[in-house]
């Protein structure tokens, strides 16, 4: 990609809670049966089974995160400004309408299902995890923003963040972009320091941070509704390695 200068850098979805704690209907690991194909990236199926009130929670809040982002990047913030906003207002609306608290809740489900183990960094479930919003980033139609083309940007220990790009109108090389970003990375199955429960089970992290990745793929989905481009790229980024230390973020920001 060519070099780019981010305009504006806003998480879709913190959790309040730093530690995680698991459902205690959860297998252990000893326990542990993945579904058929769910950690070579096929996608998983139905959230945990302790989990789908959670998912639907999680959905109802990122939808409101959502409402935010989305009006406060629909106009001004994507460089159309308020004609290019009064002009496509049905179109607009109609982009808001496909985020749906179902669509939300299906992200969630299966990004914080048992399959994927907790989606702990450079873990077979952070990589299933990873197919997965690449799978989604290329069902919309987005261009990877990663390695060779790709929607991968690797680093450290097999870790990887997820990057596709919607293409603005100004094409110039040095042209802004508006960056979204979410971490899809949790705790696995939990020590001392990220557990407030038993160790040993799988975190689902629903709240931190399914939700966020569920929110930051039904933007894109909106955004590649509309009629017409915005003026700016957009990069939506999903990172990993955050629950290590912000490592996706600040190894996409350095590189």
């Amino acid at each position: 990609m060519s070099p780019l200068r981010p305009i504006a850098v806003r998480s879709t979805w913190r959790a309040s809670m730093r530690r995680s704690t698991p459902s205690a209907l959860v297998a252990p690991r000893r326990a542990f049966r993945a579904a058929p194909g769910a950690l070579s990236g096929a996608a998983p199926g139905a959230m945990g089974r302790a989990m789908p009130g959670a998912a639907r929670g999680a959905a109802v809040g990122a939808l409101l995160v959502v409402a935010f982002v989305a009006a406060a990047l629909g106009a001004a913030a994507l460089g159309g400004g308020s004609c290019w906003a009064a002009e496509n207002s049905a179109s607009h609306a109609a982009a808001l309408e496909s985020i749906r608290v179902e669509d939300l809740s299906r992200h969630a489900g299966a990004l914080a299902d048992d399959a994927m183990e907790g989606r702990e960094s450079g873990t077979r479930g952070g990589r299933a995890a990873a197919d997965y919003i690449a799978g989604q980033f290329r069902r919309l139609g987005l261009l990877g923003g990663g390695v060779d083309g790709g929607y991968e940007q690797p680093f450290g220990a097999e870790m990887r963040n997820v990057v596709g790009v919607l293409r603005g109108a100004d094409a110039r090389p040095d042209a802004e972009y508006v960056v979204l970003g979410a971490h899809y990375d949790h705790v696995g199955y939990g020590n001392a320091k990220t557990s407030r429960g038993p160790i040993g089970f799988v975190h689902n992290g629903a709240d931190d941070n399914a939700s966020g990745v569920a929110t930051l793929v039904e933007v894109a989905e909106a955004f590649t509704l509309l009629p017409a481009p915005p003026r700016r790229s957009i990069l939506f980024i999903a990172f990993d390695g955050e629950e290590k230390g912000l490592l996706g973020s600040r190894h996409w920001t350095a590189h």
